[in-house]
């Protein structure tokens, strides 16, 4: 429903139209197959136009048959030869429409009507898709009706295809959700208007020409938006988003994870959406429905990693021009002496079905001490969802409720940059989140052997530390040791937990330099093979590790560490037998090194002497363990 000077469809219960701009068959009369206040735009009664048989198509319970407006009402603005090329757009849309939109239609047949208007506007300038109720399913008549652009608009091809494919799908949405109507509210526009929209832009991608202005917005009359995606408003709840909720849509459509949605789901989903009559009826009823929540705190995670794309078949990212990203994100520096009061920071922009990020850079306030931080939240909404990461790292984590998340800074690592992101579900307006940063702990940096000298001129004095000077240097893989390392790890996981048949080949290296404030890990194709239980399962396990990963990392002050920012290259492959299923067919899972050893994984080391144990926890869980001996040469 383009209710701004786009193009104009009609579509009827009853056939569909497109044309040719020479007539090809004798003259009917389309004013009985238009629809209502429509029209009104031809007082007389009158709408002459020529059927085009050879451009009808039909997919399933869909029929579309084609029509051309022999006489538009503004002919002195037709644009001659683009009529042509508008033409062939519009019946592309056609063609690829009917085909997407015909299973959708299994119980109640379709047929339409659409009228091509070759003319720069309609007598009102505006045009849109109108459905004229009857007492019966058959008695409906659905009108959509497509005249030329306007002036100052530089149309791509697809425009006209996407006009089609757009009107047509809400002929399809009103014949299969009896609650969808013509004049839907604006807070429920978010699906009546944002479904076709990205339905369109499924079949018909965006060109993302910079140069080119596809649509107005009258707030910025200066971008040249080529979607309506690009004008989603992380600040404005998703359902007041209207046509530019398609970014939503189209987030499930391409994302590469399990809960991608297909256009027969997301069809689905739209077709049992209701009209509300009131905001607060709307945003109670999308907060309660059991799949809208979970899609849109996804929906939240990948806007603001920027991945989520244009095409399902090509990495085009859906960018979106950041005048409507504004006041979504907000930065904070926390730098916490002794003694100083928690740092806060209110997510003041939050609103039901909305989002916030904060860009967070914890310092240590001197050279001399290491600080830990502690970083929790309060007065957040039942359905307010608050997640983390690394500024670096890929993966969130969910900070729940009367937990905090622990952060070393200082000795040499440098700043810690996490970003925060604030998403409500919330059924009713939400509280404001506030996010505090406490200093919990500090010691002293370890002393290294340019920092003693540089003190001893000062005549001043600084603390070792002992289990930092023992971790330092190279160390090797040691087969026989890491044999009771896992045992002993796995067996912690489960209280029946049992480990047989375990065999370890390869090499690895560890190396951290105390100076830098560096830690490497490196495979030689280093495998792990053993038969496990737990809990009355069996499983087989194949491990082959092959690469390196390395970064600077932080000191905790408990004998852990972690990295602050990890690189490196190669794969952890994992096969996996179930068994007592009747299917030994291995399971198998192939990930780059840095999906396993990442800026999330707490490091706990264990070093005396000669040997040395790590032990890779994230979130309190056991993900890995190594033991080494240290290499020869090295202390």
């Amino acid at each position: 429903m383009y209710r701004f000077c786009l193009s104009v469809i009609f579509c009827a219960f009853n056939s569909l139209v497109l044309s040719s701009p020479a007539p090809r068959a004798a003259t009917t009369n389309c004013y009985p197959l238009i629809a209502g206040s429509q029209q009104t735009h031809f007082p007389s009664g009158s709408l002459p136009c020529v059927a085009v048989p050879e451009n009808s198509v039909t997919q399933g319970n869909l029929k579309v048959s084609t029509y051309h407006w022999v006489k538009g009402p503004d002919t002195a603005v037709v644009y001659g030869d683009k009529a042509q090329l508008h033409l062939k757009s519009i019946n592309d849309g056609i063609q690829k429409a009917v085909k997407a939109y015909g299973g959708f239609l299994k119980d109640t047949p379709l047929s339409t009507n659409l009228v091509f208007i070759p003319a720069a506007s309609l007598p009102d300038g505006w045009g849109d898709t109108w459905m004229q109720k009857g007492t019966t399913a058959a008695q409906r008549k659905f009108s959509v009706l497509i005249a030329n652009w306007r002036d100052g608009f530089q149309p791509d091809y697809n425009k006209w295809a996407r006009t089609t494919a757009h009107e047509l799908y809400h002929c399809v949405l009103m014949s299969t959700n009896a609650q969808d109507a013509q004049a839907a509210n604006p807070w429920n526009q978010w699906w009546d208007e944002g479904g076709p929209s990205f339905f369109a832009s499924a079949l018909f991608p965006e060109p993302l020409d910079p140069t080119l202005k596809i649509y107005f917005d009258s707030d910025h009359p200066d971008l040249n938006i080529q979607g309506w995606f690009q004008t989603y408003k992380p600040t404005v709840p998703l359902y007041n988003q209207g046509y530019s909720a398609e970014l939503f849509f189209l987030d499930m459509y391409t994302r590469p994870t399990q809960s991608r949605q297909d256009l027969a789901n997301i069809h689905s989903f739209l077709s049992q959406q209701e009209m509300s009559s009131t905001e607060q009826a709307e945003q109670a009823r999308v907060a309660g429905d059991g799949f809208t929540p979970d899609q849109f705190r996804e929906f939240a995670q990948r806007f603001v990693d920027g991945v989520i794309k244009l095409r399902r078949d090509a990495d085009v990212k859906a960018a979106v021009f950041p005048v409507y990203k504004q006041g979504y994100q907000e930065t904070k520096t926390v730098k916490l002496g002794a003694n100083a009061a928690p740092a806060t920071w209110t997510a003041s922009k939050l609103v039901s079905f909305g989002f916030m990020r904060l860009d967070l850079s914890l310092q240590a306030p001197d050279t001399k001490n290491q600080v830990t931080y502690a970083i929790s939240a309060s007065s957040q909404g039942a359905g307010t969802t608050i997640f983390y990461r690394a500024k670096t790292a890929k993966k969130w984590t969910k900070l729940d409720a009367g937990t905090s998340k622990k952060v070393t800074v200082g000795c040499g690592s440098g700043p810690q940059d996490y970003v925060f992101l604030f998403v409500s579900t919330d059924g009713t307006d939400p509280p404001k989140p506030v996010l505090k940063v406490a200093r919990q702990s500090s010691k002293k940096c370890p002393c290294t052997p340019s920092r003693r000298s540089l003190l001893g001129v000062r005549q001043e004095s600084c603390e070792s530390d002992e289990s930092d000077t023992c971790l330092a240097g190279t160390w090797n893989l040691d087969l026989d040791s890491l044999k009771a390392a896992i045992q002993t790890a796995l067996a912690k996981t489960s209280a029946d937990a049992t480990v047989t048949n375990l065999k370890l080949d390869g090499s690895s290296t560890f190396v951290y330099d105390e100076a830098a404030s560096t830690a490497s890990m490196s495979f030689d194709h280093t495998t792990i093979s053993y038969d496990g239980s737990a809990s009355g399962y069996e499983v087989h396990i194949d491990i082959d590790i092959n690469g390196k990963a390395q970064g600077p990392v932080a000191m905790t002050g408990d004998n852990s560490f972690h990295w602050t920012d990890i690189t490196g290259s190669g794969e952890y492959n994992t096969a996996t037998v179930l068994k007592g299923l009747g299917d030994d067919t291995p399971i198998e899972v192939d990930m780059p090194l840095t999906s396993v050893y990442t800026a999330d994984v707490v490091v706990k080391y264990t070093c005396s002497g000669d040997k040395l144990t790590l032990e890779g926890l994230e979130n309190g869980l056991y993900i890995w363990t190594y033991s080494y001996t240290r290499s020869s040469g090295t202390a």
